[in-house]
């Protein structure tokens, strides 16, 4: 497969210079079978600052993930691509790729905001807020950095994700061979525990559930938990709190923020129990910790 089907290069080129961000949510684990389909973490998850903000609350992200679950199941239903609107009024294209009659993946083109909407989405903003505790004022600033475009020129960006579709199926008919039968051996790590690791690592800090993530890719609860265990060693709360502390570590080195500032910052509601994992993983205090850094 030649340099100009590369997935990844063509999300890049399509992203440059747009305040867009296009992610990639596979439902099978075949696209590790190609190197042409690997894409950045980032290019996987909804990804953008005004979102991420969004979801710093446990009542914003659980609303979030349930958009995202929506869209998910609109997408397997309808087998087309369709335009739609989060509770915050930000407009994103869902473009489903199916290969083989299978769901093999959705394109979400996002952070689009059309400027026809802009009263309404302020609106939306304000009305969320006050449900789910976000900070209005910094939504408010972040969501005028979102890719402002009118309704007339949408069109140009549900071509941008039919061309991403259209890329990903020919990586797949070009090397139809590799996309048949089921995971083999020779696979890297079970593709959903591949897909959760990577979302955890880039929302840590927000009261992400094991649950949440196993309805983004149809697995049951239980054998998620289990597979996740199995695969990594040690079980979903230890992964996080593994990166958790890893990202504190760096704050108590790099910054003079008090403990309790760090310990919400990596997603930690209470410092006391922040403190007890602390030592627990390092065998030291964070505080401790911090002393021995600076000599």
């Amino acid at each position: 497969m030649g340099d100009a089907f590369e997935l990844q290069k063509l999300i890049d080129i399509l992203s440059e210079s747009r305040n867009i961000h296009i992610s990639i949510h596979f439902l099978t684990g075949a696209y590790q079978r190609d190197s042409a389909l690997t894409i950045q973490p980032i290019n996987k998850v909804h990804y953008c600052k005004f979102c991420n903000e969004a979801k710093m609350t446990k009542k914003g992200l659980s609303l979030c993930m349930k958009n995202k679950y929506m869209s998910i199941n609109k997408a397997m239903t309808t087998r087309c691509q369709f335009i739609g609107k989060c509770y915050l009024g930000l407009t994103e294209i869902v473009t489903p790729v199916f290969f083989n009659d299978n769901l093999f993946c959705i394109i979400y083109l996002g952070n689009l905001l059309i400027e026809e909407d802009m009263s309404k989405t302020i609106r939306n903003i304000q009305y969320a807020s006050r449900i789910t505790q976000i900070n209005e004022s910094q939504l408010t600033t972040l969501f005028h950095k979102s890719e402002q475009i009118t309704q007339e020129k949408l069109t140009t960006y549900t071509k941008m994700a039919d061309i991403i579709s259209s890329c990903i199926h020919l990586i797949l008919e070009a090397h139809k061979d590799r996309f048949q039968g089921k995971r083999t051996n020779s696979d890297k790590k079970h593709w959903v525990i591949q897909q959760t690791t990577e979302y955890i690592e880039q929302f840590y800090n927000t009261d992400i559930k094991l649950s949440q993530i196993s309805d983004l890719f149809f697995v049951n609860t239980q054998y998620l938990s289990r597979l996740f265990s199995k695969n990594m060693g040690i079980t979903f709360v230890e992964y996080i709190n593994l990166i958790r502390i890893k990202e504190a570590k760096i704050m108590l080195k790099e910054s003079d923020a008090k403990i309790i500032e760090i310990a919400s910052k990596v997603g930690f509601n209470n410092v006391t129990y922040f403190n007890l994992i602390f030592r627990k993983i390092t065998g030291q205090t964070p505080l401790e910790f911090r002393k021995c850094s600076i000599y």
